[in-house]
């Protein structure tokens, strides 16, 4: 992957910015176009769910996903590096079996690839398998399986690794959402950039990151905050 730089003038940025136009939502204001935005949550409090549903939302064509509007439609990819095929068919059933909207996957779809290689050993498919679907999201579900061979602690690495995952999106005209875990021993804490796990060179780099927690009034509910928006 090669990240193409660039030299302008300030006021050439800032004519240029003028006559951007706003971005698209994925996902209300917590999923924008073209952005990289993190998602770290306690084990098993559901990021895999969210992740696939607003993958089928987008591709499906909703126009509201939990009450976020959808604006951007087209396909969209899950890779999986850390469920087997099995589970996550499983799991994906249940989606289908009762969905807030119907599920039409006629003219857009939504792939899932699994895998256990690391990104990097993955990097090569996963840029092919972009390139021929053109997925307008996709998501990397989980970081930490994802980058099993790199330390998730330093800062070195974590932010070697986010190059990989920012030169992916900018050079392929795409946005990702980087799914996470949040730190042991949290689940009481105020919700905050430093909850993720590991390094908090992710957050630094992302252009969002937002919180999926449960709730402590209700063990069956979750609370999606989010907390750094460029």
């Amino acid at each position: 992957l090669l990240y193409k730089s660039s030299l302008k003038s300030i006021d050439a940025l800032a004519n240029m910015g003028n006559n951007l136009k706003p971005m698209k939502k994925l996902f209300g204001n917590y999923i924008l176009e073209h952005s990289c935005t993190l998602l770290p949550s306690e084990r098993g409090s559901g990021k895999t769910f969210l992740g696939l549903q607003n993958c089928i939302a987008i591709s499906s064509k909703w126009k509201f996903f939990l009450n976020e509007e959808i604006n951007l439609y087209g396909n969209t990819l899950f890779v999986n590096h850390e469920l087997n095929e099995e589970i996550i068919s499983r799991r994906i059933s249940h989606l289908f079996k009762a969905p807030p909207y119907p599920i039409d996957q006629t003219e857009f779809r939504t792939m899932v690839y699994t895998t256990r290689g690391s990104f990097e050993e993955e990097v090569e498919n996963i840029i092919r398998i972009i390139k021929t679907y053109k997925p307008v999201l996709v998501v990397l579900d989980n970081y930490r399986m994802a980058f099993i061979n790199s330390d998730s602690n330093s800062n070195k690495e974590v932010s070697k690794s986010m190059k990989q995952i920012l030169t992916l999106k900018d050079s392929l005209n795409t946005t990702i959402l980087l799914t996470d875990h949040t730190r042991k021993h949290t689940r009481h804490l105020l919700t905050d950039s430093d909850l993720q796990s590991g390094s908090g060179v992710k957050s630094d780099l992302v252009d969002s990151d937002m919180f999926l927690r449960r709730s402590s009034q209700n063990k069956d509910y979750r609370i999606l905050k989010r907390v750094k928006s460029r």
